[in-house]
């Protein structure tokens, strides 16, 4: 039996997957088909919904941060929701980090990252951040069911 839907579709992500990303557009998420996994990631990544949706749905493939983490890159993270007891939804490839980022740059990738605020300076004050660094993300995998 399918896990019950999200009780706000675009405040939690998806159970079932959701909608596909578009192929239009050129990114490294590849469509977002649920998947039971092996095994939970042993990192993973906490994420406000609104934002994990979507990432899972392949619209997001640059979660920005306050911090650079070498240690994972390369590796599969979980993708891992703060608003619902931390389940984790899915999980990605932490492809590279980048940053910190300048204004130029951080504009060019707002695609991306989605985030649309005027500056690097405007997200480091409001996130209490020192710099800005983007977290590029690929290889995403929706959870048939959330993992805790």
């Amino acid at each position: 039996m399918p896990p019950p839907p999200p009780p706000a579709p675009e405040k939690e992500p998806p159970a079932g997957g959701g909608p596909r990303p578009s192929s239009s557009r050129s990114t490294e998420v590849r469509e977002a088909v649920p998947t039971i996994p092996s095994r939970k990631p042993e990192a993973g990544l906490i994420i406000k919904p609104e934002w994990l949706v979507k990432i899972l749905r392949g619209s997001k493939t640059i979660e920005l941060r306050g911090s650079y983490h070498k240690m994972h890159v390369g590796e599969t993270i979980a993708l891992c929701s703060s608003g619902d007891g931390r389940a984790c939804w899915g999980q990605a490839k932490l492809h590279r980090v980048e940053g910190p980022l300048e204004d130029d740059r951080f504009k060019e990738l707002q695609d991306q990252h989605c985030v649309h605020a005027p500056s690097c300076e405007a997200v480091q004050h409001k996130m209490s951040w020192k710099h800005v660094y983007a977290w590029h993300l690929s290889e995403v995998e929706v959870y048939e069911t959330p993992l805790p």
